[in-house]
């Protein structure tokens, strides 16, 4: 496929005539997106929640302070400590449901997040719009599906679904609350579409899938900012 941002055509790897093709039917022509800050020293695999708790929340407070769990005070900051509460138990689901899933090998305690698309030029527009990320970007034939599991929309919000909220959802789909490998994704994509929220793909290794950096605008200088890495939504801005 060319895109505006340049060429990201891939070759399928060659297979043996009875092996099973590395990316399912279905699945070829889609990418794997994962925005990350471009502030030095920040790399694309960085996840806050590889961080010690108070860590994290601090610079979940730092970063986005506008965006979290709960209420929010008179100058629109929400509560983070419960937004960190939240995503470690939406990892703690994703992980348990993986470790029951065939052919899902895991390497990592917490997973990192990429949008998984069809339509690049859209959702790479989505993630550099404010500035201050970069964007990788892995043609899903080059990635290693043994180690992604996906969710139709936010993980997250697929895990408070499971519990009666409607938290970053904006609409339901049929497969709403369900862990998926490659396989599972591709058969829930031919019977029901994509749906609104799109795809989150959530990686399993510490190695840097094989794909392209595309570089994004400087963010703004901001004195009490920490860099860190957000994690890629599909059709959404990265969050963490």
């Amino acid at each position: 496929m060319h895109s505006k941002f340049g060429d990201f055509s891939a070759a399928t790897p060659p297979q043996a005539d009875d092996a099973e093709p590395a990316t399912p039917a279905g699945l070829q022509g889609w990418y794997l997106l994962r925005g990350f800050s471009n502030a030095p020293g920040v790399g694309c695999m960085d996840s806050l929640m590889d961080l010690p708790e108070k860590d994290a929340i601090k610079k979940m407070e730092q970063i986005h302070p506008h965006r979290g769990s709960g209420p929010a005070d008179e100058n629109g900051n929400r509560p983070q400590a419960a937004y960190y509460a939240e995503r470690k138990e939406a990892d703690d689901w994703l992980r348990r449901s993986a470790a029951e899933l065939a052919g899902v090998q895991m390497e990592r305690q917490n997973p990192v997040f990429f949008a998984f698309t069809n339509d690049l030029d859209t959702v790479l527009h989505a993630m550099m719009k404010d500035g201050g990320s970069d964007i990788l970007v892995v043609p899903v034939e080059k990635a290693d599906l043994s180690k992604f599991t996906f969710t139709f929309g936010d993980s997250m919000g697929n895990h408070l679904l499971l519990q009666g909220k409607e938290a970053f959802l904006s609409a339901r789909h049929d497969m709403n609350g369900q862990v998926m490998n490659a396989r599972d994704l591709a058969a829930a994509l031919q019977k029901h579409g994509a749906g609104p929220d799109g795809i989150e793909a959530h990686y399993w290794s510490r190695r840097e899938p094989e794909g392209r950096i595309i570089k994004g605008t400087p963010a703004a200088p901001k004195a009490d900012a920490a860099p860190a890495k957000p994690a890629a939504n599909a059709l959404k801005p990265p969050r963490p």
